[in-house]
């Protein structure tokens, strides 16, 4: 009897043994644990992960944005090659670059200059993480007004929403009347112009094709590299009382239809906050179709945590745009992505604390040291610091860093030719002329009924058009790791050839300029609302601490600090003059042509600091490349130029700006 229950006992033992060896077999399998913590992450995706719309001011992306703290506190690369504005379609297209058959099949052919110093296939096949923020876009370069009007409108009416009042009278506004209004292709065959019900169906489309996408996007990634970790970072819930999202038509239609849905009240921002929610909720989930390849980094989860916690800390993770990240919504989003990446054995929290101290301290002292709020009180640099090193983990740091700084304007560099490079550079100051200046639509971009699609038809080499322009560009690279750029342009002479050009379709500069104050700038970005000049002035004010709309000339100084940026040839008064006309009447003068032709020449200077760095490609093929701005060893810059020398000897630099559909192409016969 005995010896029968020790042989149970051992084999319940084994039993228990085996279930947990094959739990931790799978458990590895699934997440793809390693032994050792990873080096390298790539950034894939849009504006959220790029950080060029959110971190301010502007030069300091890497230490906001969440994949340079992700680099730096962790002493990981960090590749980020994320493009603003990209949806799921234009990155199933960029991660098919290499691709030959899926090039072929697209009906207009891109350029495709994907070996280079950029090294992004490169970064996609070798890193240990490939991280993915996507899917935004699918929803906001639609139609977002229509698709929640009409969310809400079947969640209170049912079936019978597409005959409410409401819906059916929205349909007879203007902007869906005509010319004004293009049904996209998917959905023409069911709708020749917008009918109630088509909100919904583009709302549904964009969910299932997000989904097909995704799945491509993930097979192709497995493809590339089957060993990597693929993390993809779902969509937040942006919306409060100050959303920029819900315009105040939008917010008038949803009162309409329900009155407790009313945005000038608390109880109606959370209602529409709710209804946001749903419909960003339904976007996520395509991505749960793929648990079994991918991992998801829970935005929506965390940013909605913080935001129920506490109200205020909530409104503060997002930009002053109302969509993208603030700097301490990418500090919460770097939290988080440090958290998941250690629950999958890829990183370790080893000094991650002192490290993020470290970031944090360096920029208390470099930003805000003697500096002043608006009531003329001095930054307290040391109960700032006391409150970061007292902090035990990364949210306290977080929350006692933003804690101490708000309300005072940060210190920018004094100049964009100080800072850190590698020391390598040109052995003699080298110059260059531009010789090929395209703009191009990045492979496949939306349904070609963009603006930018509509001006840049496949492409355009806008190089051939400077010289009949008056117009000139240069770059030079000096041995002491700082560069210029210099364009030079002939206004008058600009101004006859465009008359000319503009002479064959029976029209001149002064005709397209008449009007009731000029020109018009108004026009909706990203709601109704929202004009060109808000657009502008939005961003200007955060990107360049201590940018004043009211002395624009005064502020072309924090563009040269910032970002290298002068312009002369333009007389300081006048400039003030014309700005502050058009941002008080979001539209140009009535006399903008005769201040045109009251111009002479202009320039427009670019300078910055350079690093000289040998790229290697995953084929081994070698490529001299040049990063521009701070260099961190480890985190690859926003611009990188490639250096290379032709069939006929001659020395090029070549540059690829993705987010402008840029391709430049310099040469030193």
């Amino acid at each position: 009897m005995r010896n029968k229950i020790l042989i149970t006992i051992i084999c319940v033992l084994l039993v228990v043994c085996l279930a947990v060896s094959l739990t931790s077999c799978n458990k590895k399998k699934n997440n793809e644990q390693q032994v050792e913590p990873i080096k390298s992450i790539v950034f894939l995706g849009d504006s959220i992960c790029e950080g060029v719309a959110g971190p301010a001011p502007l030069q300091e992306r890497v230490n906001y944005s969440y994949y340079g703290i992700l680099g730096q506190i962790n002493g990981i690369e960090a590749h980020n090659r994320s493009v603003s504005g990209y949806l799921t379609k234009n990155l199933l297209d960029y991660v098919n670059r290499d691709n030959p058959d899926y090039i072929a099949a697209l009906p207009d052919q891109p350029i495709v200059d994907e070996e280079t110093a950029s090294l992004t296939q490169t970064y996609i096949r070798t890193a240990d993480v490939i991280h993915i923020s996507i899917l935004g876009n699918d929803l906001l370069q639609f139609d977002f007004p229509i698709m929640i009007m009409e969310l809400l409108a079947k969640k209170l009416y049912g079936d019978n929403y597409k005959t409410n009042a409401t819906v059916v009278a929205e349909y007879e506004k203007e902007r869906f009347q005509g010319d004004n209004y293009t049904v996209i292709p998917p959905l023409q065959d069911k709708y020749d112009k917008p009918a109630p019900g088509y909100g919904l169906d583009l709302y549904n489309y964009a969910v299932s094709n997000a989904r097909t996408n995704i799945g491509k996007i993930v097979t192709r990634l497995k493809q590339l590299n089957p060993k990597a970790t693929i993390i993809f970072q779902n969509v937040y819930n942006p919306i409060d009382e100050e959303a920029e999202l819900i315009s105040q038509d939008t917010a008038a239609i949803l009162k309409s239809l329900d009155s407790s849905y009313d945005f000038a009240t608390e109880a109606g921002v959370a209602k529409v906050r709710a209804i946001t929610g749903e419909m960003i909720y339904g976007l996520d989930s395509v991505l749960n179709d793929y648990t079994d390849k991918i991992v998801i980094a829970d935005a929506f989860k965390t940013f909605d945590e913080v935001y129920k916690a506490n109200k205020e800390w909530g409104k503060e993770l997002i930009y002053i745009d109302g969509v993208h990240p603030s700097d301490f919504g990418h500090a919460v989003l770097a939290q988080m992505n440090q958290e998941l990446l250690v629950s999958l054995g890829l990183l370790k929290m080893d000094n991650v604390v002192a490290k993020y101290k470290d970031l944090r301290n360096e920029q208390l002292e470099r930003m805000y040291k003697d500096t002043k709020n608006g009531d003329n009180v001095t930054f307290n640099l040391n109960a700032a610091k006391e409150g970061v090193n007292s902090s035990s983990s990364m949210d306290a740091i977080t929350k006692s860093y933003f804690t101490s700084i708000k309300g005072y304007t940060p210190k920018l560099f004094s100049s964009v030719l100080t800072g850190r490079t590698n020391g390598v550079h040109y052995d003699t100051n080298t110059t260059y002329d531009l010789d090929t200046l395209y703009m191009y639509t990045p492979l496949s971009r939306g349904w070609g009924d963009t603006a930018f699609e509509m001006l840049v038809d496949g492409e355009i080499n806008i190089a051939d058009m400077l010289a009949p322009l008056g117009a000139s560009a240069s770059m030079t690279f000096k041995t002491d790791n700082t560069f210029t750029i210099n364009i030079n342009i002939d206004v008058q002479q600009a101004l006859a050839n465009i008359n000319d050009i503009l002479s064959t379709f029976s029209t001149d500069i002064d005709t397209i300029l008449e009007g009731t104050n000029g020109m018009s700038l108004t026009g909706p970005i990203m709601s109704e609302d929202l004009d060109i000049v808000d657009f502008v002035l939005i961003y200007a004010n955060n990107m360049f601490a201590g940018f004043n709309q009211d002395d624009f000339a005064g502020s072309l100084s924090l563009l040269k600090n910032s970002l290298g940026i002068s312009i002369t040839g333009i007389d300081a008064t006048e400039l003030n003059n014309l700005i502050g006309y058009i941002i008080q009447h979001h539209a140009l003068p009535d006399n903008m042509s005769d201040i045109i032709k009251s111009l002479g020449d202009i320039s427009i200077n670019v300078e910055g600091i350079y690093s000289m760095v040998q790229c290697k490609s995953y084929t081994g093929k070698t490529y001299n490349g040049i990063y521009i701005g701070q260099y961190y060893e480890n985190i690859s810059p926003f611009l990188i130029a490639t250096q290379y020398v032709d069939e006929d000897g001659n020395n090029h630099v070549r540059w690829q700006i993705e987010i402008l559909g840029v391709f430049a192409d310099f040469i030193k016969e």
